[in-house]
């Protein structure tokens, strides 16, 4: 896996441990997750990545 999968797959994990109801929910919680990246590893999640990981999720 590349740099950029392997982070929004680390995303994907942490999203599903406690799953959001609503869309407002899970950005909060997208935004919470973000602290547990390491900075370079945030860069990594580009917009395209996350808006598949909310469709995903949703």
């Amino acid at each position: 896996m590349n740099p950029i999968e392997m982070a929004v797959s680390k995303l994907k994990a942490l999203l599903r441990q406690e799953p959001a109801r609503t869309v407002d929910g899970l950005v909060q919680r997208i935004g919470s997750l973000l602290d547990r990246f390491l900075p370079n590893e945030r860069q990594l999640l580009p917009c395209r990545g996350l808006s598949k990981v909310i469709v995903k999720v949703l």
